[in-house]
């Protein structure tokens, strides 16, 4: 927890702001602190800023930003706790990773993560069809369909529920016993959000088991497995936020009904310190040059052209810092199901007049699309549905891509391992294949239909823990016909 200080004489307002390190990292985060720097003016006192996260790895530097170079404390443990139980798996695609969660953990309250929305219905749908109670979260559920799901699943107790980073904070679905992550989070940081999600009840403990679908996600997740415990991202605000200063100008300006041209240092200096005085003023020029907003006497105002472009919906675009792409309402008579993009509504083959969506892992015949109201009309249908959404992409830190190619060498050359000059084990370890792809492997080390191999030896050796940080050792189960690698720390 990051805590600014206040002025001992002035009562203070608590701004509280949870998961930091969700949104100080980019645009959302200055957004914010401008926001609450304006409030603070507004209020006439100090508001003193509490900042929230069990993930950060320079507290220190984000204290500096959340205060405006104010006092403050860091309080709490400054690094993330280690320890708990991981296991990490490669199954061929996300039929089987279905296929393996509803035979395992049964009886059990089980939080399974994927990366992407779609994902997440199509995983939904198939462990509904294996007969698994199962419940899916994410942003684009409607928010009625999303709290009945969260509902059931924290009073449930033999049940599945699939999500997004939607359930990666704190967001009460009762006690879980599993976390299963379908391949792998894009950070460290996610991770221990993720498996922080259990060990909550006494006599319990932290848990997750990784299901990678390709070769990617596999060294994708071991390399966060040897980061784990012992380092996590440094949370870094953007430099120099010229596009927000900018917005908060423009913000000010219709705020205050008319702005001096250099009164927005007195509302925003702290926040904005950092950017030169040049670069401020020329942010300034460029939106008078612009036509956007107009100078009149030293006093700053809108502009018809500034009106145009940021006045829609009450000017809504100057209330936050980042825009949404196009969504389609879907509804099943007055109730709101959830939103898609256009692009699921393209008909595939063999399908009717209408597509077939998939969300709340159900399906759905369109039966009618108002694209002035942006509505989707939709009834039950048996069809196997599907939806899409338009999503960015993922950036790896540097940290994390060298743990990933140390542990690619690791499972290659780990001396316990078998040997290297093996051609089946060369072959298998470079390019992450699954081990059924060699025969001569599964022959060599006891797989049930090689007829005369020797016994599978005592697997507990690779799994003991090491008083070390954690480590990663590729181990061939027989009955599972994969490469897993069981990780461990102390």
């Amino acid at each position: 927890m990051i805590r600014t200080g206040t002025h001992p004489e002035v009562p203070a307002r608590i701004a509280s702001m949870g998961v930091l390190h969700a949104f100080a990292g980019d645009d959302h985060g200055w957004h914010l602190l401008a926001v609450a720097e304006r409030l603070s003016r507004v209020a006439g006192r100090p508001v003193q800023r509490i900042g929230l996260s069990a993930t950060v790895g320079n507290p220190d530097v984000l204290l500096a930003w959340l205060s405006c170079g104010e006092d403050g404390d860091v309080v709490g443990q400054p690094g993330p706790p280690a320890g708990g139980e991981v296991m990490l798996d490669h199954v061929d695609s996300l039929e089987s990773a279905a296929t393996v969660l509803s035979r395992v953990h049964r009886g059990e309250k089980r939080l399974v993560f994927c990366d992407s929305r779609s994902k997440v219905e199509r995983l939904g749908a198939l462990l509904r069809t294996a007969g698994v109670r199962t419940f899916v979260s994410h942003s684009s559920l409607g928010i009625d369909e999303r709290r009945r799901s969260e509902e059931a699943f924290a009073s449930g107790d033999d049940c599945v529920i699939v999500a997004t980073c939607t359930l990666e904070p704190g967001i009460d679905v009762g006690d879980l016993d599993r976390v299963i992550q379908i391949d792998a989070p894009s950070s460290v940081s996610s991770f221990l959000q993720r498996i922080g999600r259990t060990g909550r009840r006494s006599g319990s403990t932290r848990n997750c088991l990784f299901l990678a679908t390709s070769e990617s996600a596999f060294l994708q997740a071991a390399g966060v497995i040897r980061l784990w415990g012992g380092w996590v991202e440094l949370v870094e605000p953007p430099p120099d936020p010229l596009h927000l200063l900018a917005h908060q100008v423009m913000a000010l300006i219709l705020q205050e009904r008319g702005l001096a041209r250099g009164d927005w240092r007195g509302w925003l200096g702290r926040v904005f310190a950092g950017i030169h005085d040049q670069h401020a003023c020329s942010v300034v020029d460029h939106l008078l040059e612009s036509g956007i907003i107009a100078d009149d006497g030293g006093i700053l105002g809108m502009e018809p052209r500034g009106d145009r472009e940021t006045g829609r919906r009450n000017f809504m675009d100057l209330m936050a810092a980042f825009t949404t792409p196009l969504l389609l309402s879907v509804r099943f008579g007055a109730a709101e199901i959830g939103q898609v993009d256009p692009t699921s509504l393209q008909r595939g083959e063999g399908e009717g007049e209408g597509a077939t969506l998939l969300l709340a892992s159900r399906s759905w015949r369109v039966i009618a699309v108002d694209w002035t109201r942006r509505l989707v009309s939709v009834e039950p249908s048996g069809e196997v549905g599907r939806s899409r959404w338009m999503g960015g992409a993922r950036s790896l830190d540097f940290a994390l891509c060298r743990a990933m190619e140390r542990a690619r060498w690791a499972m290659r050359f780990r001396p316990s391992c078998p040997s290297r000059a093996t051609p089946a084990w060369s072959r298998c370890t470079r390019g992450m294949r699954s081990a059924r792809e060699c025969p001569e492997f599964r022959a060599r080390w006891g797989y049930p239909e090689a007829k005369g191999a020797p016994a599978w030896h005592n697997a507990k050796s690779p799994l003991s823990r090491m008083p070390s940080s954690p480590s990663c050792w590729p181990i061939l189960m027989p009955r599972r016909r994969s490469i897993r690698t069981a990780c461990s720390t102390s």
